[in-house]
């Protein structure tokens, strides 16, 4: 997911946020497995893999899918290959799919030592049977074209400052910077603990890696969180107009 920020400074900063909204799948190569069917005159026996023991069994309520025998199981992975054995793995016929609530925002006239904000949804439907996870990292902090005139990463209050992987209370009208808040399902609500808890993106620039915003692992029919972004500059910020990108990256785990 690629996520726009446009900072507009004219005699009053104004900010303008264009979203754009992509998904991410990761595919592994398949490699074909035996399988065996037992049959007599009466009968038709399916087994998943060729095992001691393997098959669907169950009633009109409840159905148990089982291998059993295998001498070595687990998850191995190399290369470009990842081979789980031992266990049976359906594949899910939900959809996976994660969505912005809007492509545009804009964070208003923006006054200096004074909270300017906006918020939007990320929504993630069919999360799969092992769940999903969504990560954000900027390319860089919000600047003007190529300079070198910047709005900081917020590093909240000063006397406990946030990081990319941890937040804490923003609420210092001196203490100046860009970051969000999280809040909605399946967001870590030790780390965003209310409203007034915020992190800055991770940085590409600065070769920081992805961080994790929402996610869970299980099953899940539907999830909703919503982010604030939030922007505080001081007196002395020059006029012109900053922006950046935003990637969101929505993986589900099968």
């Amino acid at each position: 997911m690629n996520f726009i920020n446009k900072l507009y400074q004219l005699s009053r900063p104004i900010v303008a946020i264009g979203l754009i909204a992509v998904l991410a799948i990761v595919i592994f190569p398949i490699k074909t497995v035996q399988a065996a069917d037992m049959s007599g005159s009466g009968y038709i026996i399916k087994m998943g893999t060729i095992n001691i023991v393997s098959g669907t069994v169950g009633n009109s309520s409840v159905k148990l899918s089982t291998t059993v025998g295998q001498t070595v199981s687990g998850e191995f992975e190399t290369t470009g290959y990842r081979l789980r054995s031992g266990f049976q793995h359906t594949a899910t016929s939900e959809p996976f799919s994660f969505s912005l609530g809007t492509d545009a925002i804009s964070l208003g006239s923006l006054i200096a030592s004074t909270f300017g904000g906006a918020n939007t949804t990320l929504t993630v439907g069919g999360a799969g049977v092992h769940g999903y996870s969504v990560k954000a990292i900027e390319d860089h902090s919000l600047q003007i074209g190529e300079s070198q005139s910047t709005i900081p990463d917020t590093v909240c209050d000063p006397k406990e400052k946030c990081t990319p992987n941890r937040a804490s209370p923003w609420t210092s009208t001196i203490s100046y910077g860009f970051g969000y808040n999280m809040s909605g399902d399946d967001v870590d609500q030790n780390d965003f603990t209310d409203s007034t808890y915020f992190r800055p993106f991770a940085n590409n620039q600065s070769n920081q890696v992805p961080v994790t915003l929402m996610g869970k692992p299980g099953r899940t029919e539907k999830a909703t969180a919503t982010i604030t972004f939030q922007a505080n500059i001081s007196p002395t910020q020059g006029n012109g107009t900053y922006e950046n990108s935003i990637q969101f990256i929505a993986l589900p785990s099968y």
